[in-house]
């Protein structure tokens, strides 16, 4: 059974929401008790399940829910909500840095100019990305300028592919 299959009218992701949402920050579940409270088996489920009651209680409820390794899923307080949320930031730059090489490694003399600019609109966009993500965490200037650094170099490779155009 898929997250958004009914049963009775209401989805899986309702019911295990409905079960979860009413207790408070801090609060601590095995998979055993989850299965319990909810009827479905949350330890080997599709992840799709938890990442949907995780949507139902940010909106609802400001609460979400995080994995305690091999036991189960707790309620986290606002405190380690924004260290989840740091968590994620890391992983989202460490995304967007390697996009980054792997669109400076692109072999451009097996492009056609419209995937050469292409590849310089990509390359701009998610340098500002980057930038602006650090930017707004207060990380050193010296970064931000390397971010800046990689978007002029690719505003004047695209000046460079239009001249020969």
């Amino acid at each position: 059974m898929k997250p958004f299959e009914t049963i009775n009218e209401v989805s899986k992701r309702e019911m295990a929401y409905n079960a979860l949402h009413v207790y408070d920050y801090d609060t601590d579940f095995s998979f055993q008790q989850l299965q319990s409270m909810t009827g479905f088996d949350i330890q080997y489920a599709d992840r799709g399940l938890v990442y949907g009651v995780n949507k139902l209680l940010i909106r609802n409820d400001k609460k979400i829910l995080v994995n305690i390794r091999n036991y189960g899923y707790k309620i986290a307080k606002p405190t380690e909500q924004l260290e989840h949320a740091k968590w994620r930031k890391k992983r989202s730059d460490g995304q967007l840095r390697g996009a980054i090489k792997e669109i400076n490694s692109t072999d451009d003399n097996l492009l056609t100019p419209d995937e050469k600019i292409n590849k310089v609109h990509l390359l701009n966009h998610v340098s500002a990305t980057l930038s602006v993500a650090r930017k707004h965490t207060n990380e050193s200037i010296a970064q931000s300028k390397d971010a800046l650094y990689v978007i002029n170099k690719a505003m004047k490779e695209l000046d460079d592919i239009k001249k020969k155009i």
